[in-house]
């Protein structure tokens, strides 16, 4: 991704790269330039070098409700867009929601193609979860990727709770989808969890299993973690 011409020759000429992506601010004043620079800056480069391949990049949010819309990319693209680029590359896993109301809409749900100039979808929360932000078609969704198990350590029959590895310095239990079944999340510490078990299910060295949400995946990186398939 580039955002100025020297960054471009930089990347052009010691790094031996051949295609670019140039950030587009599209009314959401996170990133990217606006469309007269963004136009200079194109056609600059197209100028000083015929081998490379150039997208224009929406870098909306997943959390952003000011995103353009593919009716607002499209008529970007048949105004101006097209000679400068070779395709858009959207970013926000809600625009797989996009994508499909825009396909029915324009009848192009029969080839199952997407619009032609868009290049590729950047997906986030998608990717990790299979949900997707702002839209509540279910039959869109997919399966989560990752979910965390940790070790019980303490069983309390007499009042049917147990206690488990991870509080809220290393996961945020209470915010997480508990996927084991029989318990139902009862208080945290900064190191334990406790759920309660009023069937008395589990015992010393179970594991419980949880599917993490965002923030609980950024504490997750810098904690002791073991991964399997």
């Amino acid at each position: 991704m580039v955002a100025d011409f020297d960054d471009f020759r930089e990347c052009y000429h010691v790094c031996d790269i051949r295609e670019f992506y140039i950030p587009l601010n599209a009314d959401d004043d996170r990133e990217g330039l606006g469309i007269r620079r963004i136009e200079r800056l194109a056609s600059r480069i197209r100028k000083y070098a015929s081998d490379v391949k150039l997208y224009m990049m929406i870098t909306s949010g997943c959390l952003n409700d000011h995103h353009p819309g593919l009716p607002r990319i499209e008529n970007e693209w048949v105004l101006w867009a097209y000679y400068l680029f070779d395709g858009v590359s959207v970013g926000g896993s809600f625009y797989l929601a996009e994508l499909d109301s825009y396909m029915r809409e324009t009848e192009r749900h029969r080839s199952s193609q997407p619009p032609i100039f868009i290049t590729d979808v950047r997906i986030g929360e998608y990717a990790l979860f299979g949900t997707i932000p702002f839209c509540d078609k279910k039959h869109l969704f997919g399966r989560n990727a990752i979910t965390v198990e940790s070790e019980v350590i303490g069983v309390y029959p007499e009042r049917r709770q147990i206690v488990v590895r991870g509080g809220y310095s290393e996961i945020d239990t209470d915010q997480c989808t508990l996927l084991s079944g029989g318990l139902s999340f009862s208080d945290i510490s900064s190191e334990y969890t406790i759920y309660n078990d009023p069937f008395l299910r589990y015992k010393r060295g179970d594991k419980v299993e949880v599917v993490p949400n965002y923030k609980s995946l950024v504490k997750l990186q810098n904690v002791a973690r073991e991964y399997t398939k």
